[in-house]
């Protein structure tokens, strides 16, 4: 994008974060001092340079001016040179850098025991009702469930064709309104979720991929992931009712969808905030060694399933190559062998073209098609449930930190109580302490829980496909063979 020329920029402070999308922009923070160069852009962008010296394109609503002052294009202290870059022609919106959270795992570590030392603030916002079931603490159930689709994913382009990127449209069963959403919107919510739910395990998106990424095959694959991503998020009960996926879901309106988006990066019930929000059961008090236990018992468990389905999608994805290359070919090579010694056959002059040599024919072109209809499996069994392991995958990689939350609340309270013993700690602080503890480990044991009920739904529900798109696999290459044997029975 070209720029004209400036000799001075107006100061300002970045509002919220914005993390940028391609080359032709940088990533500014809130209360980040940046200058601004050139606010003529267009289409709600300024160019500027923010305090590391990287220049390029942000949104204008994202800063404020700072008055009237102005800031020397080169060699003014705590601002960079404002020497001017090569044009960058990469708008590519589709594609989004490593600033997002790497996972809500990382967020759990560093607000869990903040929390129950007393470090949140007293912010207050909807109460999420722990319960008592069968399992042990579980997540009150959303009292009005429901699904989400994500279909329809199609190429759209914005700036006058600049930036190209691949829509999605979700539909809410409870609003039947559909909204559309880009891979970055998606993107963004897993991170505002991730910050504001350090104790929940946010499920990872599918990954993201530098090239290719309008190629039939890589959209489908991408959308399949979403579609186990958006339906994990609606059967949480807790997420589903956050209020930043609700708007992410129903909003339709562009101005509104900017206002919801800037109301839940300001959100104050995050980080250390969010376990404020948390009602336990009424006269709840977990004891410290059983809580130890059931954390050791998750944690094995934890790390073997990690451990089995990272090892199937090894398996399964070599098994689903061999299925497309291997597979195919030997099929195909085997059908035009036949097909040979057909065409063989009708050189006997003898007898010329007869029963046999179109039998052999038939059994050739039926080997061509098997060949064919393994290469099309994969996408009907295998597919399935190695995105299923991949969603897991990703679930199981945030509960090691979330572990460690809990584990360092619950050391700090036996540190505690040794204090008190001896005097050196206050009887109302360590009642404090272990009350927080409580609800902190409620909420993990509550999650724990939900993840173990979710494991079971899912992949009980994708073995069921698996084998019942394996026995309709085999038994259309029983009819197809079958096919081709009657054709010898009359010579």
């Amino acid at each position: 994008m070209k720029s004209s020329a400036h000799t001075a920029s107006r100061a300002a402070k970045a509002l919220y974060d914005f993390h940028s999308e391609n080359p032709a922009e940088i990533s500014i923070y809130e209360n980040e001092r940046v200058a601004v160069l050139n606010d003529a852009v267009g289409d709600g962008w300024v160019e500027g340079i923010n305090s590391r010296g990287e220049r390029g394109l942000f949104p204008a609503t994202y800063v404020e001016f700072s008055g009237h002052e102005s800031v020397a294009s080169a060699g003014t202290p705590g601002w960079p040179s404002t020497e001017r870059v090569d044009d960058q022609e990469d708008w590519d919106a589709d594609w989004d850098d490593s600033s997002s959270t790497a996972g809500s795992s990382v967020c759990a570590a560093a607000n869990g025991l903040p929390y129950a030392l007393g470090d949140g603030a007293s912010v207050l916002g909807d109460k999420n009702q722990i319960v008592e079931g069968v399992r042990g603490p579980e997540w009150q159930e959303n009292p009005r469930p429901f699904t989400c689709s994500v279909e329809e994913p199609t190429k759209q382009t914005k700036f006058k064709g600049m930036k190209s990127f691949i829509a999605y449209r979700l539909t809410p069963s409870f609003t039947h309104v559909s909204v559309s959403r880009r891979y970055k919107q998606f993107d963004w919510l897993q991170t505002r979720l991730q910050h504001k739910f350090p104790v929940l395990s946010v499920p990872q998106l599918p990954e993201k991929q530098a090239t290719g990424r309008f190629e039939d095959e890589f959209v489908r694959k991408r959308r399949r992931g979403l579609v186990l991503w958006t339906c994990y998020l609606t059967a949480h009960p807790v997420l589903s009712r956050s209020d930043a996926f609700q708007h992410f879901i129903t909003c339709t309106d562009e101005r509104a969808w900017k206002l919801g988006k800037r109301r839940a990066e300001r959100d104050q019930t995050v980080g250390p905030n969010v376990y404020l929000c948390f009602a336990p059961p009424p006269g709840s008090h977990l004891d410290l060694d059983d809580v130890e236990l059931r954390a050791d018992s998750f944690r094995t468990f934890a790390k073997k399933m990690d451990e089995s389905v990272t090892l199937l999608g090894t398996v399964g994805s070599e098994l689903a190559r061999r299925h497309a290359s291997d597979y195919r070919r030997d099929f195909t090579r085997l059908g035009s062998v036949c097909e040979s010694l057909s065409q063989a056959f009708e050189l006997d002059e003898r007898r010329g073209p007869d029963a046999l040599s179109r039998a052999m024919a038939g059994t050739g072109a039926a080997y061509v098609a098997l060949g064919e209809m393994w290469a099309q499996q994969a996408q009907h069994d295998m597919h399935p449930l190695l995105d299923v392991g991949a969603l897991y995958q990703g679930l199981l990689s945030n509960f090691p930190e979330i572990l460690q939350a809990q584990k360092s609340a619950v050391v700090k309270v036996r540190e505690s109580q040794k204090a008190s013993d001896e005097g050196k700690m206050e009887l109302a602080q360590l009642a404090a302490l272990r009350s927080r503890t409580n609800i902190l480990s409620l909420a993990t044991q509550a999650e724990f829980n939900h993840f173990q009920h979710m494991r079971a739904q899912d992949f009980r529900q994708i073995m069921q496909v698996f084998l019942q798109a394996q026995i309709a696999f085999h038994q259309a290459i029983t009819r197809r063979l079958q096919e081709a044997l009657s054709m010898y029975e009359d010579i």
